[in-house]
């Protein structure tokens, strides 16, 4: 992110190129989303049948254990050289870290997290994780004698797929168009709708299809178009954003440019994001899946592995 011209992060290089959008996009469609799916499946399969209220409490401290060591250890040199690189602070690292441990506001600095007198940064995704365990664990409590009483319906797998495929398209779609326009990402878990609409929906989906083996093997069954329809999607986004940039982009005809360009973007980046989704769990089930007791342990050490070296 430091060196993608073009892009606004908390600290940028002097030395920056406008290419490395193309494969920061690429990836960073998918790279949350996956962490958030993940982190649903993870929290399912390590789920006890009896004892969850311990269990719900154990893992939230396993969230906020890394969280808080990482606004005060990590996060806060972070916070030091952005003051500094944005004129807020003089030099003195010692001196900005005690202001800063007293968490209290800077009032006219510009760095992240100075209205409250702490940044998270790239913690964002342990912090949103807290809520959700919670709702998660508590949603799966109040419906869990609900199930017998539930009705089956029998849905063709031809039905089911295409259901599954394109819903969160739709849903994703709609995300993009309407809600990020008025309520952009902030990362400060409260003003913060679109990223909830579109991370939570994805961890509860998680939670529920962890155990769901039909569609585990729809996946698997539909690894192929899964993988060709994200390639299209993304092809759609990126063909739209290199035919803009263009030099007689704007010296079309008038019905051209008044076709809706923009809104097609997100409907690909839509695609691209939930068809890379599914491509990556039915190649994944099909090319890494482990034993049954090595899933087990690795779903009970997913969450906060990333906590300090995942990026923003």
């Amino acid at each position: 992110m430091a060196y993608v011209a073009g892009w606004d992060f908390h600290l940028k290089s002097a030395y920056t190129a406008e290419w490395l959008q193309w494969p920061m996009i690429a990836m960073n469609r998918w790279r949350m989303p996956l962490l958030f799916a993940i982190s649903g499946i993870a929290l399912c399969l390590s789920l006890p049948e009896h004892g969850r209220l311990p269990h719900t409490l154990r893992r939230c401290w396993r969230l906020l254990l890394p969280l808080a060591f990482g606004i005060v250890a990590v996060v806060s040199l972070q916070a030091y050289y952005e003051a500094l690189d944005k004129g807020d602070v003089t030099p003195g690292l010692v001196r900005f870290l005690w202001r800063y441990w007293q968490f209290r506001p800077w009032p006219g600095a510009h760095f992240s997290g100075a209205a409250y007198g702490f940044t998270w940064n790239h913690l964002w995704y342990l912090t949103y994780l807290l809520p959700y365990t919670v709702l998660a664990v508590v949603l799966a409590s109040l419906l869990r004698p609900l199930r017998g009483a539930l009705p089956r319906w029998q849905i063709g797998d031809r039905l089911l797929g295409g259901l599954l495929l394109v819903l969160p398209v739709v849903w994703l779609a709609w995300a993009l168009l309407v809600v990020m326009p008025h309520w952009p990402p902030t990362h400060a878990l409260l003003d913060d709708l679109y990223v909830h609409a579109e991370s939570l929906p994805l961890f509860l989906g998680g939670f529920l299809v962890a155990r769901w083996q039909r569609g585990w093997d729809l996946l698997v069954r539909g690894r192929r178009l899964t993988l060709a329809l994200a390639v299209l999607g993304l092809c759609l986004e990126l063909g739209l954003r290199a035919l803009a940039r263009l030099p007689h982009a704007g010296n079309l005809d008038a019905w051209v440019l008044a076709l809706r360009w923009g809104q097609t973007e997100r409907i690909g980046r839509a695609l691209y994001t939930w068809c890379m989704l599914l491509a990556l769990f039915g190649w994944a089930r099909v090319l890494l899946s482990p034993p049954g007791r090595a899933r087990t342990i690795a779903a009970r050490r997913c969450s906060a592995g990333t906590s300090c070296t995942r990026p923003c």
